[in-house]
């Protein structure tokens, strides 16, 4: 999963728990379990925004947020392993 699929399923994950806490689901331990593994989502989305900004391991550019290649024109390391790993 990339950034934006694990903030999805944070939000998704979020939306169920509530269900299972505070609506017809009535069951609060299947309701604290999904929270946890909304949180451990955000968590893995926030990290990937934060590897967005480092440099390119063929540049020592910083990228600037929300661009996609560096000043020298190089693809950013994250974009390329969030396009080539099916597990990223």
């Amino acid at each position: 999963m990339n950034g934006p699929q694990h903030y999805r399923e944070a939000e998704r994950l979020l939306g169920l728990a509530h269900h299972f806490t505070y609506g017809d689901g009535a069951d609060s331990a299947a309701g604290l379990a999904l929270a946890t593994e909304a949180q451990a989502h955000a968590t893995l989305a926030l990290v990937a925004a934060c590897e967005a900004r480092r440099p390119c391991a063929e540049c020592p550019t910083q990228v600037p947020a929300g661009t996609t290649y560096c000043s020298a024109g190089c693809r950013n390391a994250a974009d390329r392993h969030d396009e080539g790993d099916p597990d990223a």
